[in-house]
């Protein structure tokens, strides 16, 4: 796991919570579960579900990554872009210092039941997650955001440098981090 300073921060503070105290959006995007489209992209159901590909088909600009950079390919790009959940914040308290390390550990406890829901599949090996949580004045507004992707090709150049991103706290994980 690679984090920046303010995730470092957080993780002091961090709390593990158990599967069942996940919000109720987050456990039905566990229990829908992944799949692979035709084209090998690796999708949570509940984003983007089957019926819905089996009439859209990867664009061949994902396909074949036109338009970016040798080190990200066209598939993981669709995946990042599609694998994209916003962490629910009901229930949360207010306070910044309270706020924070709750959202981390939901978002956290997110990412460790999707890599369990997700090592079905070999091409799961490569599943990366990327956890962004607003620390700066808009913290509320900002909240929480998980992203999946696989690292087919590499990974988007901006997460090279983590201490970079100043107003959000950032984990990128994979699967076999966890």
């Amino acid at each position: 796991m690679r984090v920046n300073v303010p995730m470092r921060e957080v993780l002091k503070t961090l709390h593990a919570i158990p599967l069942g105290a996940l919000p109720a959006e987050l456990k039905k995007i566990i229990r829908r579960g992944w799949y692979l489209t035709e084209d090998g992209a690796l999708v949570l159901e509940s984003l983007e579900p089957r019926s819905l590909l089996s009439r859209l088909r990867v664009s061949r600009r994902y396909r074949r990554g036109e338009g970016r950079p040798s080190c990200w390919d066209g598939i993981a790009e669709y995946e990042y872009h599609t694998n994209d959940v916003r962490i629910p914040d009901g229930g949360l308290p207010l306070d910044r210092d309270q706020f924070i390390p709750a959202m981390a550990a939901r978002s956290f406890g997110f990412v460790e039941a999707a890599f369990r829901s997700a090592a079905r599949f070999t091409e799961s090996d490569t599943l990366t997650a990327v956890i962004s949580i607003g620390v700066g004045d808009e913290y509320l507004t900002h909240g929480a955001v998980v992203k999946f992707f696989t690292q087919r090709a590499g990974c988007p150049d901006w997460y090279d440098d983590l201490d970079r991103f100043k107003l959000e706290a950032i984990a990128v994980l994979m699967r076999v981090d966890i």
